[in-house]
């Protein structure tokens, strides 16, 4: 996709950090997002403001007027973004941003998981104990995905109040999520990032598994 005289005068500063064929990339990707209203705004916005081209929203329990203020926000920003919802037919994305606040969503994720097993993924978990997990794009069977949703939920991270801010795990994901679309996949490994406050561990996501 080439960039217009209008968008590379927007993405300026962009360009010149990442180059024009990273901002190209991401005005062409695809991307599905999952989760509730108030814990993927954040993310979208941010999404947005980058430059996707392509957002597919599954919001779980949201009613209509509630949708359609999201994407009057959204479109607000940039209102050449295509946004489609659940009803609407789609093309496989090239990456999977789910941000797993609850039961609700978790079953959400994984169904859409199914859908889409070939896509990047990012996995946020705002539950007890906080945490990112990361997969870039693989050649997969869809009975082979998912695995980086097999993590347990313990009932005693429901509710829990988490000292870490969700703004800030949400900025780190969609900054995974612009360097997963702007990367070849193949020079990015499977990863696990947790959160205690500010710090961060990182260690492998291994055989796409995280249990």
């Amino acid at each position: 996709m080439t960039l217009t005289d209008n968008e590379i005068e927007r993405y300026s500063r962009q360009i010149i950090v990442a180059g024009g064929v990273a901002q190209e990339r991401l005005r062409a990707a695809r991307i599905v997002v999952v989760g509730t209203i108030p814990a993927v705004e954040p993310a979208l916005r941010y999404l947005v403001g980058a430059g996707i081209g392509h957002i597919g929203l599954y919001l779980g329990d949201a009613d209509n007027n509630a949708r359609r203020n999201l994407v009057g926000r959204l479109h607000g920003l940039d209102s050449s973004v295509t946004i489609e919802g659940e009803e609407s037919p789609k093309q496989s994305p090239d990456l999977c941003l789910m941000i797993i606040s609850g039961p609700e969503v978790l079953a959400k994720a994984r169904a859409i998981r199914a859908m889409y097993p070939g896509a990047a993924l990012i996995a946020v978990w705002l539950a007890l104990p906080v945490a990112i997990a990361i997969s870039p794009a693989r050649e997969r069977p869809k009975a082979s995905a998912g695995g980086e949703l097999s993590r347990a939920w313990p009932e005693s991270a429901l509710g829990a109040e988490s000292a870490v801010n969700p703004g800030f795990v949400t900025m780190v994901a969609v900054t995974e999520a612009l360097k997963l679309l702007m990367e070849p996949a193949a020079t990015v490994e499977p990863k696990v990032i947790e959160f205690e406050g500010y710090q961060t561990r990182v260690h492998p996501l291994i055989d796409a598994v995280w249990g």
